[in-house]
């Protein structure tokens, strides 16, 4: 308040009495906030246990009615229940790291034992295209038929089930 009653007089001595300034000249802007707004940020362990009470409410929630509906209890429990899981993420934020940490967990003398069944094994076709390579073939017919469908097959063949999205 006393700002503004101070820039009143300012103007009304500048343009009306001294007359030193037009009228029409630019009055500057205050960046002065009207109310006292505090912005609270909460701590990281005051965050983290929001979200457990919230995971613990939702997951209550899912298995009471996966009990009401007859459901298979090891069927419920494979499946996420959050959209952001936490081993990857910090409240949707994908949690980073250097790429060269990431190296130490493989463990390269092991390399045949990572030829094994699965029982899923999950396929992105955009990226798929982008791996496999075309060697020989000249239109997208021969190129699906002789690397993509060959691969894909090759592949499926090492796992116990297929399905597929209807």
């Amino acid at each position: 308040e006393s700002l503004g009653k101070e820039q009143y007089h300012k103007f009304i001595r500048e343009v009306l009495d001294s007359r030193s300034k037009s009228i029409h000249a630019p009055i500057t802007k205050n960046k002065v906030s009207l109310f006292s707004t505090r912005k609270s940020k909460a701590s990281p362990k005051a965050k983290q246990l929001a979200d457990l009470c919230n995971n613990v409410a939702i997951f209550g929630c899912l298995y009471i009615a996966n009990q009401k509906r007859d459901g298979d209890p090891e069927i419920f429990l494979r499946h996420e229940n959050q959209l952001h899981p936490p081993s990857l993420s910090d409240h949707g934020t994908l949690k980073a790291c250097k790429k060269s940490n990431l190296v130490n967990c493989l463990d390269i003398s092991k390399k045949d034992s990572m030829e094994r069944e699965f029982d899923c094994k999950l396929f992105d076709g955009s990226a798929l295209v982008h791996i496999i390579k075309p060697t020989t073939v000249a239109t997208f017919e021969e190129y699906g038929k002789e690397a993509f469908l060959a691969f894909t097959q090759r592949e499926l063949a090492k796992v116990k089930r297929v399905n597929h999205p209807m």
